[in-house]
């Protein structure tokens, strides 16, 4: 499964997942800044970096916001379980 991916430049088609650079947020940014979180790829053919929302991880089943929900969620849950599990 590919991500094709089209470059605003050239107008060249090519699979968004082998030219990814990279995404998201910096580490020093809140998680909650930006919530038009997208991938940045170079086209192979112009060299042109930009950001496309087409492009997704993990066989393409959630975007980028959606990892973060559940990656918050389960933060959560493990704080929740440390705090309200007695210890032993």
């Amino acid at each position: 499964m590919s991500a094709t991916a089209t470059c605003p430049r050239c107008t060249t088609q090519f699979d968004g997942r082998k030219a990814l650079l990279g995404g998201g947020i910096q580490p020093f940014h809140s998680p909650f800044a930006k919530r038009d979180v997208a991938l940045r790829v170079r086209c192979p053919h112009c060299r042109h970096e930009f950001a496309t929302p087409d492009v997704r991880l993990f066989g393409g089943r959630l975007s980028l916001n959606g990892y973060r929900v559940v990656a918050v969620g389960l933060v959560v849950v493990c704080v929740l379980l440390v705090i309200y599990l007695p210890p032993r």
